[in-house]
């Protein structure tokens, strides 16, 4: 029994209290298993905030929040958003690398950083690993978002760090900005487009980037940024509820490219994003196969409120090789299910659908039933007026079936684990019991 003395670690502890504790430790793993997981932090590349008066500079860090295996080395790109209130003027990589390459695009809207940590200063369980820092000169008075692109983290074992990004602003002046000025620049378009109110049943067209403006005065920009995964799409300076329409340009696999993003807004919100990613020919993470689909990606909404969004539409271009007979129908991963969404064919290969919710994606051929890894689920028509149940703060994503079985994707101790340990201080406190 010296081994089980060791593990509880109470050599010479009076039995009764080496019960208790094992008591208050079953507790503490039981509450954990009745709430399914018990939450863990997961890495962020952070933006810090700044203020700037026009014709001064200040500086910005992005930030790894933490390191559980350590930083090997990395690479990104830092973006301002809205290139016209600011530019960048220089970049540079934290001292603790001893390998650094960085550069500035011609018109100051972004910036290239990458280090390797040859010192090993960052080693496992570093916690706020400096990356890189970037100054900013204001031009005129407004805001901007500051966001990583690209982003490649390598920890100490080679193995590449899954980190989300978390963008900063840039307040130039008051804030206010007194006249619209996009640029051209970067990986970006900018074009001026007209954004007609619609039900969320119109295509994916209307303007890479730019200004967009209705006849009632509605007005936003987007702007498009080609990425090594597909393409990130910025929504902003959004005014009296417009309908939004970017083309993507970037997001292309498997014979099918993501070439429009439209949403239409109930009423004005705060900037927000959108990542699209590649289409490929497998399903994302967890997500079921569909049955004779052809290609998935994703759509993801970051720092959007669903209750502001009237309707939202999707447009793809499906290579004449990769159309399955029968037609061209999209499909929308919800509630535990493939869902099929009304699908219109708006000639050149191109197909428009409205959908209720960002999440999982599909391009295949119609079909009444689909065959998923979890069993048989029906696939019906939506006509987008459903319910989405994606947050204010992070991906556009749906939740699954309650009754869906709990895995443990390194986010969280998975329900299977907790179960586990709970069975094992259930038998060492049975041994303590029989001991007494």
């Amino acid at each position: 029994m010296d081994i089980i003395d060791e593990i509880l670690g109470h050599a010479g502890r009076p039995r009764g209290t080496a019960a208790a504790v094992c008591v208050v430790a079953l507790l503490v793993v039981s509450a954990g298993f009745a709430g399914g997981t018990i939450a863990q932090s997961s890495p962020t590349v952070g933006v810090a905030d700044a203020q700037v008066d026009p014709g001064n500079t200040t500086e910005v860090t992005l930030t790894l929040n933490e390191a559980p295996e350590g930083v090997a080395g990395f690479d990104l790109r830092v973006a301002l958003v809205e290139d016209s209130v600011a530019t960048i003027t220089d970049v540079q990589v934290d001292g603790g690398y001893g390998m650094t390459n960085t550069s500035v695009a011609a018109d100051g809207s972004s910036a290239y950083g990458s280090g390797v940590d040859t010192d090993r200063n960052f080693e496992p369980g570093a916690q706020d690993v400096p990356l890189v820092t970037v100054t900013l000169e204001g031009v005129e008075d407004g805001t901007t978002a500051i966001d990583a692109l690209d982003v490649h983290i390598d920890d100490d074992s080679g193995n590449d760090v899954e980190a989300s990004v978390d963008p900063g602003t840039l307040t130039v002046g008051d804030g206010e900005q007194s006249t619209p000025a996009p640029t051209e620049g970067g990986t970006t378009t900018e074009t001026t487009a007209t954004a007609t109110p619609s039900n969320g049943g119109g295509g994916g067209g209307g303007g890479g980037g730019g200004g967009q403006t209705g006849s009632d005065g509605a007005s936003g920009e987007t702007k498009v940024y080609d990425t090594d995964a597909g393409a990130t799409v910025w929504f902003t300076d959004i005014q009296q509820a417009p309908s939004l329409a970017a083309n993507v340009s970037g997001a292309t696999g498997a014979g099918v490219a993501v070439e429009g993003v439209g949403i239409d807004l109930r009423f004005t919100t705060d900037r927000f994003r959108a990542e699209v990613t590649d289409p490929t020919a497998s399903p994302p993470g967890e997500t079921p196969p569909l049955e004779e689909a052809t290609a998935y990606f994703t759509v993801e909404a970051y720092d959007l409120d669903w209750d502001s969004v009237d309707g939202a539409n999707l447009t793809v271009r499906v290579e004449e090789s990769a159309i399955p007979d029968g037609g061209v129908q999209l499909y929308h991963y919800t509630d535990g299910q493939w869902v099929a969404l009304n699908t219109t064919a708006t000639g050149n290969g191109t197909y428009t659908a409205p959908t209720d919710g960002f999440s999982p994606f599909a391009v295949g051929a119609p079909q009444n039933d689909t065959s998923t890894a979890d069993g048989t689920a029906t696939a019906t028509p939506s006509d987008g007026t459903g319910t989405d149940s994606s947050t204010d703060t992070g991906p556009g994503t749906t939740e699954g079936p309650d009754d869906s079985t709990e895995t443990d994707s390194g986010d969280g101790i998975g329900g299977t684990t907790i179960a586990a340990l709970g069975g094992l201080l259930l038998v060492l406190l049975g041994v303590l019991v029989l001991r007494g």
